[in-house]
């Protein structure tokens, strides 16, 4: 997830009717909101535990997902959503923040849900220690 789709995913969970109320709630300006949507500019650090909270979610997965969004590079892309899914799978958290499934960390086979069975788990020697 990058992190217009957070705000939408804050907006939603707290019935906010505005990107301005969003601003509001989360105490930053609409200007770094507009930014955040015109991707010019991703989530800031400083936001990411505050987002989490409000989403009743592991700082890990927000920040996995936003630094996965952040990376300019496709190996640091594909590790940070690796590590996201990791996250998202070890805290088995809902739908209203699952990870877009059309991700490349996130491929299956078949299932709609967006994780992976224990068999399509990585296998990279590093990461599989954290599954």
């Amino acid at each position: 997830m990058n992190t217009s789709m957070y705000l939408d995913a804050l907006k939603a969970r707290l019935n906010l009717p505005s990107d301005y109320a969003a601003a509001k709630r989360l105490g930053v300006s609409q200007q770094r909101i507009s930014n955040y949507r015109s991707g010019r500019q991703q989530m800031d650090d400083d936001l990411i535990p505050k987002v989490a909270e409000l989403l009743e979610v592991d700082p890990a997965i927000v920040a996995f997902d936003i630094y996965a969004a952040r990376a300019t590079s496709g190996f640091a892309r594909e590790l940070f959503g690796r590590l996201a899914e990791i996250a998202r799978d070890a805290n088995s958290t809902g739908p209203a923040i699952a990870a877009d499934p059309q991700s490349p960390a996130l491929e299956s086979s078949g299932g709609s849900s967006g994780t992976r069975t224990q068999d399509q788990r990585i296998k990279s020697p590093m990461l599989y220690r954290l599954s």
